[in-house]
């Protein structure tokens, strides 16, 4: 769906022309997500695949891709001040800022919605509340098929149940 069909469906639509921009982001959420809510809010925002991946010249590109692309990633580490020859790198301070931000506010289990929330729905909405739980255990709901004629088996070993 398009920008301008969730307009029209009179979503609050914004737009973040570059992902890297931390500040305009902050801005989206703080006026765009947080203040609107009377009706649902889209932030579209707009990112370039390997930002920051660094340059290298034309004669590098004629050379194997494997080499081309192992030395696109050692300058790439170089220029963020990481160790070059690390193979897998989790920068200092990205688990500390994981458990500051969504870490710390995670109010919900692994499996989506939490079991206090989903009694009270389904106390209030039995049949909501039966859909949900089919939908976190990635069942299909109870007679999806039944409208699908029933076609004989035609080869050696087929049975129905």
């Amino acid at each position: 769906m398009s920008q301008p069909a969730f307009i029209g469906y009179g979503w609050n639509v914004t737009r973040v022309g570059d992902a890297n921009d931390l500040d305009m982001l902050d801005r989206a959420l703080l006026t765009h997500l947080r203040k609107t809510t009377d009706r649902p809010t889209l932030i579209i925002v707009d990112s370039h695949i390997a930002w920051g991946f660094a340059k290298i010249s034309k004669t590098h590109m004629l050379r194997t891709v494997s080499r081309w692309v192992k030395k696109r990633i050692k300058l790439t580490k170089r220029a963020y001040g990481w160790p070059e020859d690390a193979k897998f790198l989790v920068p200092d301070g990205v688990y500390d800022h994981f458990q500051a931000g969504m870490g710390k506010t995670r109010t919900r289990s692994s499996s989506g919605v939490d079991g206090k929330l989903l009694k009270h729905i389904k106390a209030k909405y039995p049949d909501l509340g039966d859909a949900l739980l089919k939908m976190q255990r990635r069942q299909l709901p109870d007679g999806w098929d039944k409208r699908y004629p029933r076609l004989p088996c035609r080869s050696k070993g087929c049975s129905r149940s």
